[in-house]
């Protein structure tokens, strides 16, 4: 009961607050007719810098903002759950290195919605169980693995109007943010597993708009 009570009011919060964000976001815009495209990444230009912060914010549809709200609220309780001291950290990394890199690389083209947030999450967890050699992590990695390597397709330029270049830069940020946690800060031995987490659980054993515009 401790380990549940633990998991919902200290896991759930933040991931819950962020997809609230996201879903008044697109509420806005729905009931004000709005189009906040050029919130997103325009690549190469001064003027798209700022969807370095915002892109992952704004969505293209309700159908885009709902297939990345799950996905989303999985990993960003997992990364919350397993690396609670440097979550922020990771998913900022994932965030501002990852938009970075989309502005640098990808087409000339509005890139929005938060799906490299998703491929970045995805790779830095399943990465990092790996790296890690933790039993929880490494059932955790082929879990998700399980569930979501079919959607590795994404990183494709094969969908006219999808940011292929957004899923597959988030998932090579996730990848960097892994191996450089891992190894140059040393940090995710330390980081796992959590001490108040596995206190809970012994106490509980025991009693896009890529969307072209």
């Amino acid at each position: 009961m401790k380990l549940l009570n633990l998991i919902v009011k200290q896991r759930l919060k933040y991931p819950i607050l962020f997809l609230l964000l996201l879903w008044i976001i697109q509420l806005l815009q729905w009931w004000f007719s709005l189009d906040l495209f050029f919130f997103g990444i325009y690549p190469r230009a001064f003027s798209g810098l700022i969807g370095i912060i915002t892109m992952p914010l704004i969505h293209g549809s309700w159908m885009h903002l709902i297939a990345n709200s799950i996905p989303l609220f999985i990993f960003l309780t997992a990364l919350n759950l397993f690396y609670r001291r440097e979550a922020l950290k990771v998913l900022s990394f994932i965030w501002i290195v990852g938009g970075f890199w989309l502005w640098v690389f990808a087409r000339e083209n509005y890139h929005i919605g938060a799906s490299g947030l998703v491929f970045g999450l995805f790779s830095f967890l399943f990465v990092s169980g790996i790296l890690s050699k933790k039993r929880e992590l490494l059932a955790f990695s082929l879990l998700i693995w399980f569930l979501y390597a079919g959607t590795l397709w994404g990183i494709l330029p094969i969908k006219d109007g999808v940011s292929w270049e957004g899923h597959l830069i988030g998932l090579i940020a996730g990848i960097a943010a892994a191996f450089y946690y891992f190894y140059y800060k040393n940090k995710l031995e330390k980081w796992i597993p959590d001490n108040d987490f596995n206190s809970a659980n012994s106490t509980a054993s025991n009693s896009i708009k890529y969307h072209y515009k």
